[in-house]
């Protein structure tokens, strides 16, 4: 009797152990995501943004979320990364979107930010 109840501990302990391996398995896989702010004026042409922004050297994915509206654009960066062994030393990167209509006079929105950048690639961002 003592021995048939050891033995269902230790396959609950066994349970409990895959469990939690694969719960860690899979937030890595899954990564974290965060917004990334641009670090440069974007550049326009009609509906096409190309952004610049510091990421990391060990990204794994990164997406642009785009919200427009008839007043507005606001692109938020996220990027993505699993690694958990990388350096602090940022890496640029660039980022090509694509909006649904030409930005025209819509003011354009780092949602990272949430501030306003003018649209002409001579006026440096404002700093956060």
């Amino acid at each position: 009797m003592a021995t048939t109840a050891a033995r269902w501990r230790w396959r609950l302990l066994v349970a409990l152990a895959v469990v939690v391996g694969l719960l860690v398995a899979v937030l890595w896989w899954r990564g974290t995501t965060q917004p990334r702010p641009w670090t440069e004026p974007p550049s326009i042409d009609g509906a096409v943004v190309r952004l610049t922004y510091v990421g990391s050297e060990c990204r794994s994915g990164v997406r642009a979320d785009v919200d427009e509206d008839p007043a507005r654009v606001t692109i938020t960066i996220r990027e993505t990364v699993r690694s958990r062994a990388c350096s602090d030393v940022g890496v640029r990167h660039r980022l090509r979107v694509r909006l649904d209509e030409p930005l025209g006079d819509r003011r354009l929105v780092d949602g990272a930010r949430a501030s306003t950048t003018r649209q002409d690639t001579s006026s440096p961002l404002p700093e956060p």
